[in-house]
C-alpha cells in the first residue's frame, strides 16, 4: 500500500527541557482533576454559544468534505439562514457525548457525527486515509474561541494517519477514539474493501462513493497534548481541540505479526478506556493486540490459528491478492469446539 503520514505533530512525543540554572524554568504540571473541570466548562461553554451550517448537509447530492464545516459564533457573526439552522451545537441530536477515562480521570469527548460513513468501521489502533484539520479552542478573558490558525492537517491534503504508534507516544488519544466512532467510505463498484477512491490523470482524487464519515471533535486537553512541553520553552500544553475531518479509508494493523488484527484483540474497538492492556488474556503485562503469545503456553499465536484468504480480492491494499489478512476462521481455530480459541486458551 502506498502510504505516507500527516498530523506531524501528532507523533512528537513531549519535547525535553534542561532544567538547571541556564534552561528556562519547567512549568510543573497541573493535576488533572481540576484541569479536566476547566476544560469541560471551556468547551461546554463554545457549543452553547456556536452552531455551524447543518443545513448545507441536508441538500441532495452535496459531496461532503471537512472544509464544509463552519461554526459561528451565534450572537456575533452574521448567519445565512439557508446554510444553518442556527441550533445550538449542545442542543444536536447529532452531538455524541463519550466519557473517556485517561489517567484514572474521566472526561467527556464531545463528537459532532454528521454522517457516520457506510464503510468499514475503524479502530483506536488502525491507520486511517483522512483529510482533516484541528484548531485550538481557547477561553481569553471568558470568550470561548478558536483558533484561527490551524494547527494540525491541512484544507486539502489527504493522507494516512496512525491511531497508535506505541504504549508510550500515541497520537492524540481524544482523536483516537473519536474517529473509532466513525466508518469509511463504502468500497467502488468492484467492492475490493480498500478501494475508495482513484487517483486521476491529473492527480486529483476521486472518492467513489459519497457517503464516508465526516464530523467533528471537540477535544479536553487532558485527551490532548496534556501537559507536553512546548519545544525550546518551560510552557506545558493545556489546549482544548477541534477537529474537523472526513474519513476515507481504513488499514486493518497487526502490530504484534500473530496473524489476529489488532482490532481484534482490544475488548472492544470502540471501547473509550484508553488503557490497551484491559485485554491481556495471560496477565503478562503485555495486551493482546501487542503479544505473539497471547495465552501464554508453549505455542505461539499465529500457530494456533487459520487465517482466511480470498485470492480474488485484495484485502489488505498491498496489490498483491495473496496471503492477506482477512481474519480468522472460527470454526477450525477452536480445536476442541469448546467455544474458546485456541490462541486464548493454554493447551
Amino acid at each position: 500500500m502506498n502510504k505516507y503520514l500527516i498530523g506531524l505533530s501528532l507523533l512528537i512525543t513531549m519535547f525535553s527541557c534542561n532544567n538547571d540554572d541556564d534552561g528556562p524554568f519547567i512549568e510543573p504540571l497541573r493535576e488533572r482533576g481540576p484541569q479536566a473541570m476547566v476544560d469541560d466548562a471551556i468547551l461546554v461553554d463554545f457549543l452553547t454559544t456556536h452552531t455551524y451550517n447543518d443545513l448545507d448537509f441536508e441538500k441532495e447530492n452535496h459531496t461532503l468534505t471537512n472544509n464544509d464545516i463552519i461554526f459561528y459564533k451565534i450572537e456575533n457573526d452574521a448567519i445565512d439562514t439557508n446554510r444553518s439552522s442556527k441550533q445550538r451545537l449542545i442542543d444536536s441530536n447529532k452531538l455524541l457525548k463519550i466519557k473517556v477515562k485517561e489517567s484514572g480521570i474521566e472526561q467527556t469527548l464531545y463528537i459532532l457525527q454528521i454522517r457516520e460513513g457506510s464503510g468499514r468501521p475503524v479502530s483506536r489502533v488502525d491507520d486511517v486515509n483522512t483529510s482533516f484539520r484541528g484548531n485550538n479552542i481557547n477561553n481569553v478573558n471568558n470568550i470561548t474561541s478558536i483558533n484561527s490558525t490551524i494547527i494540525e492537517g491541512s484544507e486539502t491534503e489527504i493522507g494516512w494517519l496512525s491511531l497508535f504508534i506505541n504504549s508510550n507516544t500515541q497520537s492524540i488519544p481524544g482523536l483516537s477514539v473519536g474517529l473509532s466512532q466513525f466508518k469509511t467510505a463504502s468500497a467502488g463498484n468492484d467492492q475490493e474493501p480498500c478501494n475508495v477512491y482513484k487517483i486521476g490523470d491529473t492527480g486529483e482524487i476521486k472518492i467513489e462513493n459519497n457517503d464516508f464519515g465526516i464530523g467533528a471533535l471537540f477535544i479536553p486537553s487532558g485527551l490532548g497534548f496534556y501537559g507536553r512541553l512546548i519545544q525550546n520553552t518551560g510552557i506545558r500544553e493545556y489546549n482544548n481541540l477541534v477537529y474537523t475531518f472526513s474519513l476515507f479509508n481504513v488499514d486493518y494493523l497487526d502490530h504484534d505479526g500473530d496473524g489476529v488484527l489488532s482490532r481484534i484483540e482490544l475488548i472492544d474497538p470502540k471501547n473509550a478506556d484508553i488503557t490497551f492492556t484491559d485485554f491481556d488474556t495471560d496477565n503478562d503485562g503485555i495486551a493482546n493486540f501487542l503479544d505473539s503469545n497471547d495465552d501464554g503456553d508453549k505455542k505461539l499465536t499465529i500457530d494456533e490459528i487459520v487465517i482466511l484468504d480470498n485470492s480474488d480480492i485484495d484485502y489488505d491494499c498491498d496489490g498483491i491478492f495473496d496471503n492477506d489478512n482477512e481474519g480468522i476462521d472460527l470454526n477450525k481455530s477452536d480445536s476442541d469446539n469448546n467455544g474458546t480459541l485456541d490462541f486464548l486458551e493454554i493447551n
